[in-house]
């Protein structure tokens, strides 16, 4: 079960934050300096980030992985282009 997603930029600062479990927010605030200083000081041949922020809503709900078919969310993403 996924229990948070979170995207920061490369100083650290969340840009964004969704999170399927209660925590108070001294929690999510120590949780996000963990993530931040484990990621920044991993091999940057390991870091393959990418910015996803639809693609969560549509694909992820109440903390469980909705769908896996690569081929449906690419179709899923093209639908919501043409819609923009």
């Amino acid at each position: 079960m996924i229990r948070f997603i979170l995207l920061q930029n490369r100083q650290g600062k969340t840009r964004l934050a969704k999170y399927y479990i209660p925590l108070e927010e001294s929690e999510k605030h120590k949780l996000e300096y963990e993530v931040h200083r484990l990621v920044v000081n991993r091999d940057p041949k390991f870091t393959n980030f990418v910015e996803v922020y639809l693609i969560l809503d549509e694909f992820i709900l109440a903390g469980e992985l909705q769908e896996t078919s690569k081929k449906a969310i690419i179709e899923r993403m093209t639908e919501l282009e043409r819609q923009e």
